[in-house]
């Protein structure tokens, strides 16, 4: 195997393990959170459903790259992702249902995972997320220099743009407004001067 395909399933190896440990992760703290209202066991709930989300994350992770891989797609595309998780979702379906449930989970599995796309894409980018704090942890290696850039740039640029008042819209007044840094310092220097003037007075 030449060098530019090893470097090609190490990306692959590494999109794809960071989607199993976040479905992991998430269906974890569901199973967590459904165990707690139903009464039922916890560890063995968590287990469970983040052992179901990380198998069916892994599924649609690799079907996600062999549909990028087939169709020399630089990303994975929305459209890419609601065929992913329509194909994994009917599959799994389909073997664990029957074949009257293919249909239906394969809508329902592919709807969610193309609005998970979505929101992830235009609003948390999560996944770049998580792997920066694998990183940070020293529990991912990113050989390639110009993905590890990517990361770095993006999260500076996360820091500088994000601001949960950007979610809410300027035609409506909201009712908590986020102070920015500097207002944070001035309200602080305003409170010790108060609370010195006070002292002097007693």
């Amino acid at each position: 195997m030449d060098e530019g395909k090893e470097k090609t399933m190490g990306e692959w190896k590494s999109r794809v393990g960071t989607k199993v440990a976040a479905g992991a992760a998430v269906g974890a703290v569901c199973g967590a959170f459904a165990a707690t209202l139903r009464q039922l066991s916890l560890v063995g709930t968590a287990f469970n459903m983040g052992a179901n989300f990380g198998i069916f994350a892994g599924l649609c992770g690799t079907t996600q790259e062999l549909i990028r891989a087939s169709t020399n797609a630089s990303e994975i595309t929305l459209l890419n992702s609601l065929a992913s998780g329509f194909l994994t979702g009917g599959f799994l379906c389909g073997i664990n249902r029957g074949p009257r449930s293919i249909l239906p989970g394969a809508l329902g599995f592919g709807t969610a995972v193309g609005l998970a796309h979505f929101v992830d894409e235009n609003y948390l980018r999560s996944q770049d997320t998580f792997k920066r704090t694998l990183v940070s942890l020293d529990l991912l290696d990113i050989p390639d220099k110009e993905e590890k850039r990517r990361l770095m740039e993006g999260e500076v640029s996360q820091d500088q743009s994000w601001s949960l008042s950007s979610l809410w819209p300027s035609s409506i007044p909201a009712p908590i407004r986020i102070h920015s840094q500097e207002e944070v310092e001035e309200l602080a220097k305003l409170r010790r001067k108060q609370l010195k003037d006070r002292m002097n007075e007693e």
